[in-house]
């Protein structure tokens, strides 16, 4: 019977749940629900029940986020967050005024539509030499917690957030199952392209 840190990865340093498999976090309220969608094929309901108690003990008993609004997306003293290790990196476009981030292929036309609607700035610049994209944004590595759109997860919870990569990992994983359940690509609704994976 597969447990639950067989099946998630616990960042104790972030105090979050890892879906290695669909590389997004999971709420310890929601690891059942997570997994009768994504893992039904792999993991029995009776296993899928004791792994939702399993997650609201260890929430109990370690400093787990519990709540959207418990989740950082700068560190303390406003620096960028350290990458998440198990979570997708990716390479966007971050606004100078207001710290959106776009990540898909089209990120600097995405970017450049952000800064016309929601900050009045148009090409203007570009007649000068400079474009709105050199003038108020920058290149950025970027994470988000919940991966895809889905009816449990909070909007906001959507965003990505920048990171830095670091030389060192901050997470110590535990050990997960060698068997890899491949996801179906309409369940994982990835509409971004990761770096690396």
């Amino acid at each position: 019977m597969p447990a639950l840190l067989e099946m998630f990865i616990l960042n104790a340093d972030y105090g979050i749940l890892i879906c290695p498999f669909y590389l997004k976090v999971v709420l310890p309220r929601s690891v059942k629900a997570h997994l009768d969608k994504h893992h039904s094929h792999d993991v029995k309901l009776k296993q899928r029940a004791s792994m939702q108690a399993e997650a609201l003990a260890l929430e109990a008993s370690h400093p787990l986020k519990a709540d959207y609004d418990e989740f950082p997306f700068v560190q303390p003293d406003g620096q960028p967050l350290l990458q998440i290790e198990h979570l997708p990196v990716y390479e966007g476009r971050i606004c100078s005024i207001c710290e959106h981030i776009t990540t898909q292929k089209s990120a600097d036309k995405n970017m450049k539509e952000h800064l016309r609607k929601a900050h009045g700035v148009h090409a203007a610049g570009e007649t000068r030499g400079t474009s709105p994209l050199q003038e108020y944004t920058r290149t950025v590595s970027a994470q988000r917690y919940f991966g895809g759109v889905s009816a449990d997860t909070d909007a906001a919870m959507q965003r990505f957030f920048e990171v830095t990569h670091s030389t060192h990992t901050r997470d110590e994983p535990l050990p997960i199952q060698a068997r890899s359940p491949t996801p179906n690509a309409n369940e994982r609704n990835d509409e971004h392209t990761p770096l690396g994976v």
